[in-house]
């Protein structure tokens, strides 16, 4: 359970300082490519100055292709947010969690209950209803929503499974080797990506990036951490359904945004939810 919390304060922290870098008007691409750039440089550093890395096959192809995931689900997901409503982007985010589910019962041979099903049900359907009520900012053809929408759904459930994986694939002594290969390569394609952009990125936006990225190294470390303990069944329904319900009540209280009244439903049904999958 500790593990746990940390995990969704971790989550909900890294929500929330990306969250203060939009309203700032940042570059999400520059702000996300900094991030990891600053993650590869902190272990980097960390490990020349300690036992060195781990360089085995494993630990290269897990962090590489993790770091991969991690940058293609940004760019859709930024892309995605730019061309349509906030509400079913953030809806496919957020149910995206039944992809590490089904990956953890299907291939890593987790358990399930059928109280913890039912919970997992409850909470696919609070997160709908949560997504739901967020604002929408601009609407464009549903050509388009048939192609994003499905990508925001898929990216971020490899990026779930990815995390999950890390366990399975025998890394869990080497963590920190596995997130300098994520960092550096999500890091180096999101650089490449941002200059061949025509906009020049701010110090102010390099900055922001780099503080995020402090504090994602710390929050990824921990989410690795709890993974080794509890069921990949139980955290991604668990922390998701947790941290919308920060997202809301920060919502309300600190950025002074609406929150409807579906959201407060599905709020409700959040803690119901979370209380059948810890059972």
């Amino acid at each position: 359970m500790f593990w746990l919390c940390l995990a969704c304060l971790g989550e909900f922290g890294f929500a929330q300082l990306f969250k203060f870098s939009q309203k700032k008007g940042y570059s999400a691409p520059v702000v996300f490519s900094t991030n990891y750039v600053t993650m590869a440089i902190v272990l980097g550093v960390f490990h020349l100055c300690g036992s060195g890395f781990d360089m085995t096959p494993a630990t290269v192809r897990v962090g590489m292709i993790t770091g991969t995931v991690f940058v293609c689900s940004m760019f859709i997901m930024t892309t995605a947010l730019r061309l349509l409503s906030v509400a079913p982007v953030l809806t496919a985010f957020r149910l995206a969690v039944v992809i590490p589910v089904i990956l953890s019962v299907q291939i890593w041979g987790e358990k399930i209950s059928l109280l913890q099903a039912s919970g997992i049900g409850s909470a696919l359907i609070a997160l709908g209803l949560m997504a739901q009520g967020a604002p929408t900012i601009t609407h464009t053809s549903s050509r388009i929503s048939l192609c994003l929408i499905p990508l925001v759904f898929f990216a971020q459930g490899l990026s779930n499974s990815c995390l999950r994986w890390v366990r399975y694939a025998g890394l869990d002594d080497v963590l920190l080797s596995v997130l300098f290969f994520v960092g550096a390569t999500a890091g180096t394609l999101g650089s490449m990506a941002v200059m061949l952009g025509s906009r020049k990125p701010t110090h102010q936006e390099l900055q922001m990036g780099a503080i995020i990225g402090l504090f994602n190294l710390i929050a990824l470390v921990v989410i690795l951490l709890a993974l080794r303990q509890i069921p990949g069944t139980v955290f991604f329904p668990a922390v998701g359904c947790t941290v919308v319900v920060m997202d809301q009540l920060s919502a309300h209280f600190i950025w002074k945004e609406p929150v409807t009244v579906r959201a407060r439903w599905g709020a409700g049904l959040a803690v119901v939810a979370m209380f059948l999958v810890l059972r």
